[in-house]
């Protein structure tokens, strides 16, 4: 406890004792009583001031706070967040997620130590996607000891509210306000990746392009192979927004390369696939099909197998391909292989002309999730919905589509 009692630690035993207290509900009344007056309990958890070494044992032990500080194990702490973190960073969510189960066993040593703010971040990280109520509860905890945290802490607090204002609540304006509060307190690849990715969500190639070279550059420095690989493929894909396929590939091919290095079955699939939906876009439809690789993943930067094998035989106008993929989508549960597979169920594709025989509603609905799930799925399925309206003689509908292409 002596590294505790000294000036420079004081914010770390007030988070230490607010976030044990509001972990544990209890009021300041209730944590205070025979030890100390409130006010002079609140002064402790804002780090105004510094009790006696009687006080802070009392207070830990009243929260049933057993310390821990030793050096090993806050390095080891730091080390596996970090790499957790990396991890996460590019939808490695197999091998994160597995890190994090591994992390979240040592909570209870985590929060009694002086890596509990970054112990929550982390999993402010994890639980974005996994669990509101978690995730919830962890901000509020995070957000009751903003003061108390160190300018690398803040940086990541506002970085990873961000994203999830980004990804959960599609809110980029306010995602961008986050972002660059935390450009006040530091700055690495993640946020360079992260700014890049709401400039193109908003229709900014240019400036996503930007950030993402900035991003590749911090990666290089690093040496962060994984983040390496990632920033060639946001790369790649903001090549692909502005339909210049033969340069996304390119980026694609690099980062190929890294990820053959690495020995991740992972990277090599995701990737591959990429480049097939690059071929594909350029007509390439043989060597598209060569390059695909079976997969169960999708997600808002890549897209799965078997839909750019859908859409290659939407193009070629083959009833045969587009029935070969019955069986593959029937097993499928995300919610886009489900809406391409009622559309297999139809006894005939397309009519003399070539024109799809869709109803209406499908189509619109098909294109609405599109366009909610994938830059590159968006604007393959809004020219499709071009298509179609052009050929029922709908130009409103398909001047209204047209709008909002992006040029680089």
């Amino acid at each position: 406890m002596d590294k505790l009692i000294n000036k420079t630690n004081g914010k770390v035993l007030g988070s230490i004792i607010k976030m044990n207290r509001l972990r544990q509900n209890m009021s300041q009344k209730a944590l205070s009583e025979g030890i100390c007056v409130n006010s002079y309990l609140s002064r402790i958890e804002n780090a105004e001031i510094l009790p006696s070494e009687e006080v802070i044992g009392d207070l830990f032990s009243a929260l049933a706070i057993d310390y821990r500080d030793d050096e090993v194990f806050i390095n080891k702490a730091y080390e596996d967040f970090n790499a957790f973190l990396d991890g996460l960073m590019f939808n490695e969510f197999d091998q994160s997620n597995k890190m994090f189960l591994e992390i979240e066993t040592n909570e209870e040593a985590y929060v009694n130590s002086p890596v509990i703010i970054d112990y929550y971040i982390i999993k402010l990280a994890y639980y974005c996607t996994q669990s509101r109520e978690v995730f919830n509860e962890t901000k509020s905890l995070l957000k009751s000891v903003k003061e108390l945290m160190t300018p690398s802490q803040k940086f990541k607090y506002y970085l990873y509210t961000g994203i999830d204002t980004l990804k959960v609540a599609a809110d980029i304006e306010k995602a961008k306000v986050q972002f660059e509060k935390a450009a006040q307190f530091g700055s690495n690849g993640h946020l360079y990746n992260w700014l890049g990715y709401a400039q193109l969500a908003s229709k900014r190639p240019i400036q996503a392009m930007d950030h993402l070279k900035k991003a590749l550059e911090c990666y290089v420095s690093d040496g962060n192979i994984t983040s390496i690989i990632g920033a060639y493929e946001m790369i790649g894909l903001i090549y692909y927004t502005v339909s210049d396929y033969q340069s996304g590939i390119e980026s694609y091919k690099k980062a190929l390369r890294y990820a053959k290095s690495t020995n991740r079955d992972y990277h090599v699939i995701n990737i591959s696939n990429q480049i097939a939906w690059g071929l594909m876009r350029t007509s390439r439809y043989d060597q598209a099909l060569e390059t695909l690789v079976d997969d169960r993943y999708n997600s808002d930067i890549t897209v799965n197998a078997s839909v750019t094998k859908f859409l290659i035989g939407y193009y070629l106008k083959s009833p045969v391909m587009l029935d070969a993929l019955k069986q593959e989508f029937n097993y499928r549960n995300k919610s886009m292989h489900r809406m391409i597979y009622s559309v297999l169920l139809y006894d005939e594709y397309f009519d003399d002309k070539g024109t799809w025989l869709i109803g209406e509603d499908e189509l619109k609905s098909l294109y609405e999730f599109a366009a909610a799930t994938h830059f590159e799925l968006e604007k393959a399925f809004r020219e499709i919905a071009i298509d179609y309206y052009k050929s029922h003689r709908k130009y409103k509908e398909a001047l209204m589509l047209t709008e909002g292409h992006m040029e680089l």
